[in-house]
Order: structure tokens, then sequence, then C-alpha cells
């Protein structure tokens, strides 16, 4: 991609943008997995919608990059056609792991430290299903604080 590239017309932009999505491949020369793949899209409009660049147009939903969403779309389709489009999960943490925390001390209440991580740990498994995507949202005013009687 033209390292000037947020300096083109709309045209010259879907066009090289067309190209893009149909060539871009990882290191090993491989296709990128789907939710790379989109992070890829995302994060070339939030380059140009944001300073220094602030242009009102979206790559994603302009109708003057018709072509590129349209290759876009045929990319996504390839991705799940070749089992690219299935989300790697960790592995679930197991209940002997779990109890492996709470009974040795690093999640509790105990210490300011292991309270810190208690809360951490809590906070993440329970409001961070979708890993750090979510936890980053997460504010002070998301919470309600009580002090137990």
């Amino acid at each position: 991609m033209d390292p000037s590239f947020e300096n083109l017309t709309s045209t010259e932009l879907d066009d090289i943008l067309r190209r893009f999505y149909a060539e871009v491949r990882n290191s090993q020369g491989e296709l990128y997995s789907k939710s790379t793949f989109i992070g890829i899209r995302a994060s070339i409009n939030r380059h140009l919608r944001n300073p220094p660049h602030n242009k009102s147009i979206s790559i994603m939903e302009n109708k003057e990059f018709h072509k590129s969403n349209q290759m876009f779309l045929a990319v996504l389709k390839k991705l799940k056609q070749e089992g690219h489009d299935k989300t790697a999960h960790h592995p679930p943490i197991s209940t002997n792991d779990l109890q492996l925390l709470h009974t040795t001390g690093v999640l509790s209440t105990d210490t300011p430290r292991s309270l810190q991580r208690k809360v951490w740990f809590d906070v993440t498994i329970n409001f961070a299903r979708r890993g750090r995507e979510n936890l980053r949202e997460l504010r002070y005013n998301c919470f309600e604080f009580k002090v137990a009687q």
C-alpha cells in the first residue's frame, strides 16, 4: 500500500484498497484470520478518520468504496470457505486450577496485593467475556460500590 495513501482521492483509495484486500497476507504468506482481516480494515478507517488526517470519509460505509468493499466481502467469503473464520479460543481454566488460585492465597482478601489480583481476576472473568476488547470499555461508573455491613 502506498505510504502516502492518506492523500489519495476516494476513487484512487478505493482501487488501492481493492487490490490490498485481495493480496494482503501474513509473514508466512498465508491469508489472515477473519478477525485480523476485519481489524486491519477498521484500523485503516480509524487512521484516516482520526488526527492528523481527520478525513470525513468512511472506507466501510461510503458508496465511493463499493469496489473495495465488494472485494473485502469476497475475501471474507474465501476465508470462511478455507476455514480461517474460526476464532481460536484459549482453553477454559480448569476447576482444579481455580481452586488452587483460591486455596494458595493468590486470590484472597488477606493482603493488598492478593486483593488486587482477586478483584482484577473477578472483573476479568465476569465482565470481559470477549477478552481485552470489552475490558477496555469498563469505567468506574460501570460499577456500584457498596460497603458490607
